[in-house]
């Protein structure tokens, strides 16, 4: 079982256009450094010091991580290692941005224990990168990632796709440009807005044959060697993909920290919980500073809940579903209907089956959380496994 740790970091040169992520922009640097403070004291409040489950990988996200600067990622790692036994494979993620980054700093966050560094790029194009509102342009992205590269750190970068106007050509130099420069790994997005942020408006009006895209965008990656291994996910080898990532789409258990970071206890008995800090950095900050919990939501998870999950998690990944794993975890019985179900979707070539287990198909893996509601709305959970796990006696069907 992998165990993760998630720190959000709710901080940006300038808020983007179509992002929905909790953040804001401009800090002050004593804004910072009460924020690291926050996120030393969230941690001796959350995990015991003599806590011994080791952390398999520590992700910094949000936002824009760099923005901390070499000396706070350290203490921030440091306090992690204080509470935390992380072993010598452990992936420490660390997401930047371009214009946050130098050689000199990444060869200071390796010190520090990064080992992982995902790059927002988005696009090598001026013209797209103004329109989305980011900070750098296209030459400043590309020497970021090559001086990463070059670094022998892991590195991943991230691009969007699908801006308006934009054609099939111009996705496909932005994908050739993008592999150039050696990076084991690229997260490719579709471009989607949440309400009310600025571009949401400009995205509807748009006229791209967004699944047209989809298919380009995976196609010609293979082509030059990343291997699609989620429907945003593409790697060079299986080394190169994100632990942290696999991990959460696995369902396995990850703590958060920070204002807006969501934690996740793992599946147990066929049940689950998650919990959240709210999306306020100034509450979050005045509880940690006066030795309280930062105020929280919380869900608990049963198996209709957790199985929709899993299955719209599987069919986005090319580890698809492992149906023994779902009865035995939930503690359910999906029933004749479901594989009836699975039949008819291979028939349809939307996925491959083989003993015990779903994969999703391309075509399949574009219509993966379609397919995860379709399926589920086919499965029984009512018929309890009882013989075969001794937990399943303790459950009770949701109603």
């Amino acid at each position: 079982m992998t165990n993760s740790l998630y720190v959000h970091v709710p901080f940006c040169l300038r808020k983007c256009g179509y992002c929905g992520f909790y953040s804001m922009a401009s800090p002050h640097p004593s804004l910072l450094d009460r924020f690291v403070h926050g996120v030393e004291a969230e941690l001796a409040l959350t995990v015991a010091p003599d806590a011994s489950a080791p952390r398999d990988t520590v992700y910094l996200g949000g936002g824009t991580p760099s923005l901390l600067g070499v000396s706070r990622i350290t203490r921030i790692l440091h306090a992690v290692r204080q509470r935390q036994v992380l072993p010598p494979g452990a992936e420490v993620t660390l997401e930047v941005n371009p214009e946050t980054i130098t050689a000199a700093e990444l060869d200071g966050y390796v010190m520090a224990g990064v080992n992982r560094v995902s790059i927002g790029v988005q696009s090598f194009s001026d013209r797209d990168l103004a329109f989305l509102g980011r900070v750098h342009d296209g030459k400043r992205a590309e020497a970021a990632v090559r001086a990463a590269v070059d670094c022998g750190i892991r590195v991943s970068l991230d691009l969007i796709y699908g801006l308006p106007g934009q054609s099939g050509d111009d996705v496909i130099e932005q994908l050739e440009r993008a592999a150039s420069t050696g990076v084991g790994h690229l997260s490719a997005y579709e471009l989607t807005c949440e309400p009310g942020t600025p571009l949401a408006p400009v995205l509807a009006a748009r006229t791209n044959d967004r699944e047209d895209l989809f298919f380009l965008v995976h196609e010609r990656l293979a082509g030059l060697g990343l291997t699609a291994y989620e429907v945003s996910s593409f790697a060079r080898t299986p080394a190169d993909r994100s632990m942290h990532n696999l991990a959460t789409w696995a369902h396995q258990p990850y703590l958060g920290l920070g204002p807006a970071a969501h934690s996740f206890s793992g599946v147990a008995a066929g049940r689950a919980s998650r919990c959240w800090n709210l999306p306020d950095l100034d509450a979050w900050l005045e509880s940690l500073e006066h030795g309280h919990a930062p105020p929280r939501g919380h869900e608990n998870l049963g198996p209709e809940q957790l199985l929709l999950e899993r299955v719209m998690l599987g069919l986005r990944t090319t580890l698809g579903l492992d149906l023994e794993a779902i009865r035995a975890d939930l503690g359910i019985d999906l029933g004749d209907p479901f594989a009836a179900r699975l039949d008819e979707l291979a028939a349809q070539g939307l996925l491959t089956l083989s003993p015990g287990a779903a994969t999703t198909t391309l075509s399949g893996m574009a219509l993966a959380d379609r397919l995860a509601v379709d399926l589920t709305a086919h499965a029984h959970l009512n018929r309890l496994v009882e013989a075969e796990s001794p937990r399943s006696s303790r459950l009770a069907p949701d109603t």
